[in-house]
């Protein structure tokens, strides 16, 4: 349904101002922000590019507009694989964002995040962190401490934090973005979801292993919700459940788990993507 709105509005901005619109442009963002949510990656990727040139076209290079779709483009390349490539996009949306805004913004706190996942995917945990604290001071600056983006620096320092073995640190970020993010979207918002499946990653990793299943299913059952069964946060989902069941010796119930997340990023990614080959080596540990 979203999807016939995004274009009947595309068609009606195209036929009153033309394609070359910034109104065009910002239909072809929605189409392909929506793409991206339903795993439909080469179209969205299609939609950004689209929406980018036009974006250049009207504004010219230097423009926050533009550097929204280097933003959106680096996301989905990210997602894919393409590191590299990701980091140019980035990089390019940075460099527009502190020319026209200067040092503090949100955009250029969004900036900081991405390219803080990004090195921390490329092994520079340290470099890692100071894009994430760099984020959050900005963010909280712009908006105050109940607001989704300051809930998201939190969660990534909770993840850096995990993955640095500092887990009262990650436990005590990840409950501070939970209690955001129930607080601004309710307990069954999408966003939500993200903050069981870490509180739950953290809880396994502790031995917590009942209240780490609870934390996932409860992921889980958010995301069928919002989602439906074939999405790559559903697959995720049922990839942590199968992993907390391998470890515990539950080796069925686990194969079963790996085999739904993997039929789920087969359809979204196709066959040659790392997600679907992380599939195929959980399902090999059984």
């Amino acid at each position: 349904y979203a999807k016939e709105m995004f274009e009947k509005s595309r068609d009606i901005n195209v036929r009153v101002y033309g394609e070359d619109n910034q109104h065009t442009a910002a239909n072809y963002t929605d189409i392909g922000q929506l793409a991206n949510d339903q795993g439909k990656l080469a179209y969205a990727k299609e939609m950004f590019e689209k929406a980018r040139d036009i974006k250049i076209h009207v504004y010219g290079g230097n423009s926050h507009h533009v550097a929204a779709n280097y933003c959106d483009l680096g996301r989905l390349v990210r997602d894919q694989g393409q590191l590299e490539s990701a980091k140019a996009m980035y990089q390019k949306a940075l460099d527009i964002y502190m020319n026209v805004y200067g040092g503090s913004n949100q955009r250029i706190a969004a900036a900081y995040t991405d390219i803080g996942r990004l090195i921390w995917d490329q092994g520079q945990p340290e470099s890692a962190k100071e894009m994430f604290l760099r984020a959050l001071d900005i963010n909280t600056r712009v908006y105050g401490e109940n607001n989704q983006n300051v809930a998201g620096s939190y969660t990534d320092l909770g993840r850096w934090a995990m993955d640095q073995g500092q887990l009262q640190l990650a436990k005590e970020m990840f409950l501070k973005a939970r209690d955001i993010k129930v607080q601004i979207y309710g307990e069954y918002g999408r966003h939500v979801a993200a903050n069981y499946t870490n509180i739950g990653r953290l809880a396994r990793d502790q031995g917590q292993f009942e209240h780490s299943k609870e934390m996932f299913e409860k992921a889980l059952a958010i995301n069928v919700r919002v989602y439906g069964q074939s999405n790559q946060s559903v697959a995720f989902n049922y990839t942590d459940l199968g992993r907390l069941a391998l470890r515990q010796g539950k080796l069925e119930y686990a194969k079963d788990m790996f085999e739904k997340g993997l039929a789920i990023h087969t359809e979204v990614y196709g066959e040659y993507n790392q997600h679907v080959a992380a599939s195929y080596n959980d399902i090999g540990r059984v």
